[in-house]
């Protein structure tokens, strides 16, 4: 099994045509792997530099994935696994990778097919010594890396049928919203315990505050099922508002919050404060929501 590069990007980055070869130069297995990885995020561009650096590699390994009959040339190859040898075999391994990628597959085969690239395909198909030779010249040429860059975007451009799929983004929380008995209390608590002040605040809703945490907006409401143009349908208030609800807080100045909370009289559920790097503690809010301070990153519960 042939271990993926670090990642594209380095591969690409390491990808030079001097002469002698470099010793960290990527070999064509590295580079083929490497466009994968680059197709399957939908980076069609370092896909693309990628393959061609592949080709250069390896001219036998893009006909043999994609099943086109190619014949051994008699050219000077960087290292074994420059050979046909080595291309059949890399085809043997992953040839059922690659066609299980629909959208990479067909990248290869139309980066392989373009009139810029295919200058490699028609090295295979040399009929004599001299065209070999003049062919031979032309790839090293479209190979410098200021040719690769001139070139590039007309390759992209005429592979714009291609859509390679785009990675899944996870969704980011952007919002939690809490209902309270008591907004106006509930609202003092969280200006007590954090020190900061509600962005936006609103009689609506039963009493509406909305805090700014780190990228997550944090609202209190005092919405219920009897409140006109309730559009939640919360349904009766049950008993404690927060059973089951722990809302974890990672801070840097520990100190700071825990004397927030004390001196506002609040009491402390449960803390650690004598384990440096890991000390947290634990009130409650008015309407029974469980707030953990913790200096470390959460982890939740930790499962043996």
């Amino acid at each position: 099994m042939y271990d993926l590069p670090p990642s594209g990007a380095r591969c690409a980055s390491r990808f030079g045509f001097r002469d002698p070869v470099p010793a960290d130069r990527p070999t064509a297995f590295e580079l083929f792997h490497a466009a994968l990885e680059a197709a399957r995020r939908g980076e069609v561009f370092e896909a693309v530099l990628l393959l061609r650096g592949a080709f250069f590699e390896n001219l036998y390994i893009a006909p043999l994935l994609l099943g086109e009959e190619c014949h051994p040339q008699d050219i000077w190859h960087p290292g074994a696994d420059a050979g046909l040898r080595a291309a059949r075999e890399y085809a043997e391994r992953y040839g059922k990778l690659w066609k299980s990628e629909a959208a990479a597959f067909a990248l290869l085969a139309g980066v392989w097919n373009d009139s810029l690239v295919n200058v490699s395909r028609n090295i295979l198909e040399a009929r004599s010594e001299k065209e070999l030779s003049a062919l031979l010249e032309e790839r090293r040429l479209l190979m410098s890396p200021e040719r690769l860059r001139m070139t590039q975007p007309g390759i992209l451009a005429r592979l714009e049928r291609i859509r390679l799929p785009q990675p899944l983004v996870p969704p980011r929380l952007a919002l939690v919203m809490v209902a309270s008995r008591d907004p106006a209390a509930t609202v003092e608590f969280y200006r007590k315990l954090l020190g900061i002040e509600p962005r936006t605040t609103s009689r609506v809703a039963g009493g509406f505050a909305e805090f700014e945490l780190g990228g997550v907006r944090l609202a209190v409401h005092g919405l219920d099922r009897t409140a006109p143009g309730d559009p939640y349908r919360l349904g009766p208030a049950p008993e404690s508002y927060g059973w089951g609800a722990v809302f974890v807080f990672s801070v840097r100045d520990f100190e700071r919050y825990y004397r927030n909370a004390t001196g506002a009289g609040f009491e402390i559920l449960d803390s650690d404060l004598s384990s440096p790097g890991r000390r947290h503690f634990v009130v409650k809010d008015p309407s029974g929501y469980l707030i953990e301070i913790t200096e470390e990153e959460p982890r939740g519960i930790q499962l043996s």
